[in-house]
């Protein structure tokens, strides 16, 4: 374009090629000026469409995770409670799991005894899994509300001397020891007969006292001595 002028300042060419010439170049400009728009826009709309996508690309991911179960704590799964398939809800639990080296016991108190349950006190225990074996433990919590159809009260304990192998809900009796005696005479609970009588070894019958009982071993207060000889009735 501006060569253009000086030739026709020297007159050299015509009017219309100058004039041609100055279409052609504001044409150009034009031209350039809306390339350079559209370019810019084009920008704008990449660097939104990439946002854009990265947001989607975090929600889905987000939503990705909704579909993973994960639990909040560590531990070892004893039973899962859903089938492949099946629908759940954030309300429905989907398994169980629990920590494999610390177990909870749970006992059950009667009313007429929670009062003299304390939190520390020794407890022994005897599984059904273990028949021959004796386990100890201690009170660590009791919960103060009391089952009001079976009248007793949950107690909680954990093992001092802890079994090689444990599962949920192994069937267990345990004795929480409320007092200590020494040189005691006690028998067999399968000894004592209704109306607290035993049957000495000549076949004769005896009345006798009780003291602390469980469910295999039972004190005698009077009634019996060490030379006493006792047999099983049948």
């Amino acid at each position: 374009m501006v060569r253009q002028n000086n030739l026709w300042r020297e007159n050299i060419g015509t009017k219309t090629d100058q004039e041609q010439r100055e279409l052609v170049y504001f044409t150009s400009k034009s031209n350039i000026e809306n390339l350079q728009l559209r370019y810019s826009d084009l920008k704008k709309q990449l660097r939104f469409i990439s946002e854009q996508s990265k947001k989607n690309l975090k929600i889905a991911r987000s939503q990705l995770s909704d579909f993973t179960i994960k639990s909040e704590l560590d531990g070892l799964i004893y039973s899962v409670l859903k089938q492949k398939g099946e629908m759940v809800n954030p309300q429905s639990a989907v398994a169980m799991i629990g920590n494999a080296d610390k177990y909870v016991i749970d006992l059950k108190v009667d009313e007429y005894d929670i009062t003299k349950v304390k939190v520390g006190q020794e407890v022994i225990i005897r599984l059904d899994s273990y028949q021959d074996q004796v386990f100890e433990g201690k009170i660590s919590t009791i919960l103060p509300i009391m089952n009001e159809r079976t009248r007793s009260f949950i107690v909680e304990a954990e093992f001092q001397n802890k079994p090689p192998v444990l599962y949920p809900n192994l069937s267990l009796e345990a004795n929480i020891i409320i007092n200590r005696k020494q040189n005691v005479l006690t028998i067999p609970a399968s000894y004592l007969k209704s109306g607290n009588k035993v049957i000495l070894s000549d076949g004769s019958e005896i009345n006798v006292k009780k003291g602390v009982t469980d469910y295999k071993i039972v004190e005698i207060v009077s009634g019996l001595d060490t030379s006493s000889q006792i047999i099983l009735s049948k």
